[in-house]
């Protein structure tokens, strides 16, 4: 009986997903695998119904069929409970091509975010649009293909250049175009700011935003610790590292608490740090046994730790 009601519970939840969607089928569409499924004829966003297949692909490289969208309601037909709350728009005509797996839109796709990665945060989403297959070259079976990486951070309408290696011929290029976006989770201002304002979680919130254009990194959580605007800001502002100043965890003449030792023993005593800085930050400090400096790193709000 358990079994039978998360059965259910899933079923609802998978409804409830796709509940009030709509759906647009592409006028051409290529596929490399032996099924054709809804979300590579379809622009789809929901992967619980992405996976949904709706007939053999052909069976040769090259090879395309055509539906018309008679054919193509007749393919969704046996889905039609779990689609009932989707709204489709269907093409007086669908083309499905067969393409090699190694080289189809879907892998020109990965090879673009694979280069993109290396220029910026793990975190961040990449979607690609608009990218048209290029006219390729006449190669053997052994033939391969990267995608180089750009040397800027796109944003927007992008050409990339794509190096094919066969055998021992010299190397080919061709471009291709796409439009690129970044999304993230970033910090934003819920109230307008005040310059040298202190920033926290009292005037701020996380969402995801677009930031393909941002010219600076946006804050990390960590960042805020600490964080005062540099300038007015208005609500709804991207925090990023260039809109903010960072309040000094030690002051120059500020008595501090010195921390000196190693993973094994450590000792406190007092001292006047001999300059303003951050967390992280080397400084000096002159402690109050001895007229002489030690340098130290600012380790928290008037605490500097030396190391043995």
């Amino acid at each position: 009986m358990k079994a039978l009601l998360l059965f259910l519970n899933l079923v609802l939840i998978t409804l409830a997903a796709v509940a009030a969607s709509n759906v647009t089928f592409k006028t051409t569409a290529e596929v490399s695998d032996q099924n054709i499924e809804l979300g590579e004829v379809a622009f789809v966003t929901e992967e619980s119904i992405s996976n949904l297949i709706l007939d053999k692909s052909p069976s040769a490289v090259g090879e395309s069929i055509i539906w018309t969208a008679d054919e193509l309601s007749k393919k969704l037909h046996p889905y039609q409970d779990l689609l009932k709350d989707i709204q489709f728009k269907l093409p007086s005509l669908i083309k499905i091509t067969r393409v090699d797996a190694e080289f189809s839109l879907k892998a020109l796709e990965e090879k673009i975010k694979q280069a993109l990665r290396g220029n910026i945060p793990a975190e961040w989403e990449i979607k690609i649009s608009n990218l048209q297959k290029p006219q390729w070259p006449n190669v053997s079976n052994k033939a391969s293909w990267n995608v180089v990486a750009p040397l800027n951070r796109p944003k927007g309408p992008t050409q990339f250049e794509i190096i094919i290696s066969d055998l021992n011929k010299k190397p080919q290029r061709i471009w291709v175009n796409a439009h690129v976006e970044f999304f993230a989770d970033v910090i934003t201002a819920t109230t307008s700011l005040s310059a040298r304002e202190r920033i926290g979680v009292e005037n701020t919130r996380v969402e995801n935003k677009n930031i393909t254009h941002l010219s600076d990194l946006p804050l990390a959580k960590f960042d805020l610790d600490g964080a005062l605007s540099k300038y007015n800001l208005a609500e709804g502002t991207i925090l990023t590292k260039k809109l903010i100043d960072k309040e000094f965890a030690v002051k120059f003449g500020e008595e501090v608490e010195v921390i000196i030792g190693n993973q094994n023993f450590s000792v406190s005593s007092k001292g006047i740090a001999q300059q303003n800085a951050h967390v992280g930050d080397s400084i000096k400090v002159r402690t109050n046994q001895n007229i002489k400096t030690i340098s130290g790193e600012v380790i928290g709000k008037k605490q500097v730790k030396v190391s043995l």
